[in-house]
């Protein structure tokens, strides 16, 4: 005798032998009401959390079709500062770890730098303070550029000392020129106040 594939899961499903050995459609059948109702059964329970870091890497890791401009948000930045605004310092920790990783993507991770120093999230400032200071010592030169665009943009005197450890140490002459703008606009801030 064979049942029809209607059958819950969970009950016996009687059949002859010979047609569920040669009948390809019979398992079909039955794997897929079985799948059906599973999927059902499990559709609403709640799906678990991605943590920031996660949705963080899922971020760096898609291939973005988008051309960085400077001046202009791209779908990336919006979804950084989303993800910024929604959780804070735990973001940008998380952040952090994947900046400082030497095969993150130098692009992407200049255009998270800069984000950090454009982004308005005051429980967040501190630490995206902190971690632009210290991208200034990054092994790239495009990290250490972003990092002194994001300084400049956060206009912080507390940076100083941080930009003139930069200059000193910077290979590059031309960074080490934008360096000394950031350095300039930091010290006028630092009059004004």
């Amino acid at each position: 005798m064979i049942q029809l594939a209607t059958t819950p899961p969970d009950d016996q499903i009687l059949f002859d032998d010979q047609s569920a050995r040669t009948d390809f459609g019979f398992w079909n059948s039955v794997f897929r009401q079985r799948f059906l109702t599973r999927a059902l059964e499990t559709s609403t329970a709640p799906l678990p959390m991605k943590s920031v870091k996660d949705e963080l890497k899922e971020m760096f890791n898609k291939e973005w079709e988008e051309v960085f401009e400077d001046g202009f948000e791209s779908e990336f930045t919006n979804a950084l500062r989303s993800i910024i605004l929604e959780h804070g310092e735990p973001a940008v920790d998380a952040l952090m770890a994947i900046v400082f990783y030497d095969r993150v993507n130098k692009e992407l991770a200049s255009e998270a730098l800069e984000l950090l120093g454009r982004t308005n999230d005051k429980p967040s400032y501190q630490r995206r303070l902190w971690l632009l200071e210290s991208a200034l010592f990054s092994n790239s030169a495009r990290i250490r550029d972003a990092a002194s665009l994001g300084l400049a943009s956060i206009d912080n005197p507390h940076a100083i000392p941080y930009i003139r450890r930069a200059i000193e140490e910077e290979r590059s002459d031309e960074l080490r020129e934008d360096l000394e703008q950031v350095l300039e606009q930091l010290q006028e801030t630092q009059r004004c106040r």
